[in-house]
């Protein structure tokens, strides 16, 4: 399936927050900021959030100030919920998006998120379809789009790829964090907690390029996800 697109509008006026965690990410770090770069969409500030990398990673992002708005945040943090909380609340716009420093966005991502938000004054959580990839091969990653399969689908998963989303700044306003008692399967847990006051939906077009490969953190603590 091609990536489509909606129909062009005037550029929203909304600014979009993307929340990265890092930590030592200069395997991949360089491709996933070239894709928020070129994103069609404008108006976005990248949150940083740095578990104060050894290695090259910093040195990536710094060399994209120029191109992308980006502020930087460096705390030891115990794990991703706590990662992600931290960027939320150093964030200002009205949506925040997932993104992982190993993944790479299709250049229409946020662009149709935004689009789709304010079209359908949407409320809720928004992903997409994604790529999977490595060195080998892309295989897609298809997932069901409407609100009443994606809950249903709680029972048996995680119903979004996570670096997929964008969430509305209002869902976090009324108290809403990820629950930092839950390592890898924080994402899982605030889906389930969220479905009985938001919509879910995931867009039919691909808004990522999802990394596969050993050292990820879903591989590296599989059996503790599970």
């Amino acid at each position: 399936m091609m990536e489509q697109n909606y129909l062009k509008f005037d550029q929203e006026d909304d600014l979009v927050s993307i929340v990265l965690p890092t930590l030592n990410s200069e395997a991949h770090i360089k491709k996933c900021l070239k894709s928020i770069s070129k994103q069609s969409y404008k108006k976005i500030e990248l949150i940083i959030v740095d578990g104060y990398s050894k290695d090259n990673t910093l040195s990536f992002i710094n060399s994209y100030s120029k191109k992308i708005n980006i502020k930087i945040i460096q705390a030891n943090t115990n794990n991703l919920a706590c990662a992600l909380n931290l960027g939320v609340t150093h964030s200002k716009g009205e949506y925040i998006a997932r993104m992982d420093s190993d993944d790479i966005m299709t250049k229409n991502r946020i662009f149709n998120q935004v689009h789709y938000f304010n079209k359908y004054n949407f409320n809720g959580i928004l992903g997409t379809q994604a790529y999977r990839f490595n060195k080998f091969l892309i295989k897609p990653f298809l997932l069901y789009a409407n609100n009443n399969f994606l809950k249903l689908s709680l029972f048996f998963g995680s119903p979004f790829v996570h670096p997929s989303v964008m969430l509305s700044r209002k869902i976090f306003e009324k108290g809403n964090f990820y629950d930092e008692e839950y390592n890898e399967c924080e994402d899982y847990e605030f889906w389930s907690r969220l479905s009985k006051g938001y919509s879910f939906k995931n867009l039919m077009t691909f808004g990522l390029f999802y990394r596969v490969h050993d050292n990820s953190a879903s591989n590296l603590n599989s059996s503790k996800l599970e």
